[in-house]
């Protein structure tokens, strides 16, 4: 009753090498597909922060006795939130609010090659712009008083 037993042994020997081989085949294309893909969204959340920044700056403007230089430091404190760099902010192209400004427009440009953390290389040249602009909050003399 003694049967034989299978020689199932030496056919897994032959096999031995070759999960590894399709590791090293496989795992650098499973790598460069998850670490694009932080990058992507990393990039995508800085795009959407700008958008954020230039509103939040604009609204913060828009009312009477706001200067330039508070809706900078706006956009540049919800730009710090994501931890942006060398974003560079228009408020007006650079004119002070008077008595005439009617409409306030704020320009915010990053560049991708500073803020990207893997792929810096591939975003030479390229940036994320975001241009929001909105009325101002003044008085124009609706209310005339007769007397």
């Amino acid at each position: 009753m003694n049967r034989p037993r299978p020689r199932f042994r030496s056919a897994r020997r032959s096999r031995r090498g070759a999960t590894a081989v399709e590791f090293a085949i496989a795992a650098p294309v499973l790598l460069l597909v998850t670490f694009g893909t932080f990058e992507v969204a990393r990039l995508n959340m800085i795009r959407s922060m700008a958008q954020d920044a230039a509103y939040e700056a604009c609204r913060y403007c828009m009312v009477e006795g706001a200067t330039v230089a508070e809706a900078e430091a706006r956009a540049r404190s919800v730009l710090a939130l994501v931890g942006t760099r060398a974003a560079q902010i228009t408020v007006n192209d650079g004119e002070d609010f008077d008595r005439e400004t009617q409409e306030v427009t704020v320009s915010i440009e990053i560049p991708m090659e500073d803020n990207a953390l893997l792929m810096s290389g591939f975003c030479n040249g390229k940036y994320i712009r975001s241009t929001i602009s909105l009325n101002m909050e003044r008085y124009s003399g609706f209310y005339n008083d007769p007397n």
